[in-house]
């Protein structure tokens, strides 16, 4: 697979204001940006997790949004089972009275899977006020639940994402009449990315009247823009 590789060269360093990520800052800090791009920050009692959860779940990994669906299926369908267990198995017509134990709570969750799916094959109905009360509220969520689950696909699929790969090692090597911090950037995705602009900033931590401040340095590129980065 053939990749399009550009050389970053930083040749010369100039000092800058903080770019937002603080200057003071008590005892030796972890690295402030990740190496997937993501800021090391992290929220302590904000109480924003159902106001960001749409964010939280489009942005989360495909294995983790994928196991989050099934297991919340799995869930929902096991303690509707169990409710009607609660109500009684002969709310149920059409499982055989015999069945007890787990053979009785299968019965239960494959007919919640068939009411929460909208299937409804039909050798398992609901009888009494209870049993159909429970079967109807069940029926909404399946509905309100795929909906939601539909919108979060189509949000992921159309969320485009830019993968860009770094050279694991950067390089200070003599450059024209000094020197100059070198590295390798490469687009890992099939598109291509227009009018494309890098930004490096060198980040130092000095120690100041007794605490460790922050001081940056923006470094400028021999290439800093490129048109199209395939």
């Amino acid at each position: 697979m053939n990749y399009t590789i550009f050389d970053l060269m930083a040749v010369r360093a100039e000092q800058t204001s903080d770019p937002g990520l603080g200057q003071k800052h008590l005892g030796k800090s972890k690295r402030v940006i990740n190496r997937d791009g993501t800021f090391n920050v992290r929220r302590d009692h904000t109480g924003d997790f159902f106001r960001d959860s749409y964010k939280w779940l489009i942005e989360m990994s495909w294995a983790r949004f994928l196991g989050l669906i099934f297991g919340l299926y799995l869930l929902l369908n096991a303690f509707f089972a169990i409710i009607y267990l609660i109500i009684e198995l002969d709310s149920l017509q059409g499982v055989p009275p015999s069945s007890n134990g787990l053979d009785a709570f299968l019965h239960a969750f494959y007919f919640s899977i068939q009411t929460f799916t909208a299937v409804g094959y039909g050798a398992i109905s609901p009888m009494g006020r209870a049993a159909g009360l429970v079967s109807s509220l069940e029926a909404l969520i399946g509905l309100m639940g795929f909906a939601l689950a539909t919108g979060l696909l189509y949000g992921r699929f159309s969320h485009p994402q830019a993968q860009i790969g770094f050279s694991k090692v950067a390089v200070v090597s003599p450059f024209q009449e000094g020197t100059a911090l070198m590295f390798r950037i490469v687009n890992m995705r099939h598109n291509v990315l227009m009018e494309m602009e890098a930004t490096v900033i060198f980040k130092e931590e000095v120690m100041v009247d007794g605490h460790v401040e922050r001081r940056y340095h923006r470094l400028n590129l021999t290439l800093d823009k490129v048109t199209f980065f395939p």
